[in-house]
């Protein structure tokens, strides 16, 4: 059985930076150099890669790697957003990196048997050792929810009162 859970995630302040990455490897350097730069008692969680697919990148992925942070911090590397609440499948990869391929398509094939949409990225969120279920990597298909966005964007528009 799969252990793919639905989870909600509200919006989260990061420090970011966006590059184009061709071997895995890459983006555990560009992450270490990134935690160096942030101040220890600011970092909020875990760090994590988004794998952008709407992107004009031809060779290797487009990726934005960052680090939930608890204020917002800048440097010439990296700035600090806020990355939006996000609706997610997830599951935990857990053995060789060489399968995380296996385990990304099998939470992408599963949204697809219920026909949900991607947000046009998905999130992989590398777990410390520190956690109480062990070390992993948590694949995020950010689900695309459309009946959300209509009624923010109704709102926006029409306001509360309408």
């Amino acid at each position: 059985m799969m252990d793919i859970t639905y989870k909600q995630y509200p919006p989260t302040l990061a420090a970011t930076l966006r590059r184009t990455v061709h071997r895995r490897v890459e983006i555990k350097t560009a992450l270490n150099e990134l935690a160096q730069e942030i101040p220890a008692d600011q970092v909020a969680g875990p760090p994590f890669c988004i794998f952008n697919f709407i992107t004009s990148v031809e060779e290797g992925s487009d990726v934005t790697l960052g680090f939930p942070v608890s204020a917002k911090i800048e440097s010439e590397r990296f700035k600090s957003e806020w990355l939006p609440e996000m609706d997610a499948l997830t599951i935990i990869h857990r053995g060789e990196p060489e399968k995380l391929g296996e385990t990304v398509g099998k939470v992408f094939a599963y949204a697809s048997q219920y026909a949900l949409i991607s947000d046009e990225f998905y999130r992989e969120v590398y777990l410390d050792e520190t956690q109480p279920d062990g070390p992993g990597v948590e694949v995020h298909f950010i689900i695309h929810n459309w009946n959300k966005k209509l009624a923010t964007g109704l709102e926006r528009v029409l306001g509360t009162e309408a």
